[in-house]
């Protein structure tokens, strides 16, 4: 009984931090899409000297390479058009939607990651 309770209380110590281990590793999944997508609208821009909301026009998908992210390019704003400014976003899917970080966001000025989740990279 006594080796029931420590294997017990073993396991509920483990299974948290194994559980975050997970979620660290499938942000690596959204944080590297977000950085190859950077580049590439960076070489896009050198080209056609504006941005794209379109992500076919970089040649990439929305989904990031396993599947736990779907990215996209936010809207413009007035404060960040899309001939000078984009911000990128990338929403948790699947099993990975509840992940305590949310949308991993990524834009050119400040880097990687933002007030709400700088932490999470």
């Amino acid at each position: 009984m006594v080796t029931v309770a420590i294997i017990g209380i073993i396991g509920a110590a483990a299974i948290p931090s194994f559980q975050e281990h997970s979620a660290k590793g499938r942000r690596t999944d959204g944080q590297t899409m977000l950085l190859k997508t950077a580049q590439r609208l960076q070489t896009f821009y050198s080209e056609n000297n504006t941005f794209t909301t379109d992500l076919g026009n970089l040649g990439l998908g929305t989904a990031s390479a396993q599947g736990f992210y779907a990215l996209s390019v936010a809207t413009p704003t007035e404060g960040c058009p899309i001939a000078s400014c984009y911000l990128l976003q990338a929403q948790p899917q699947g099993s990975h939607s509840g992940d305590r970080c949310g949308v991993l966001t990524y834009d050119p000025v400040s880097g990687a990651g933002s007030a709400n989740n700088a932490s999470c990279w």
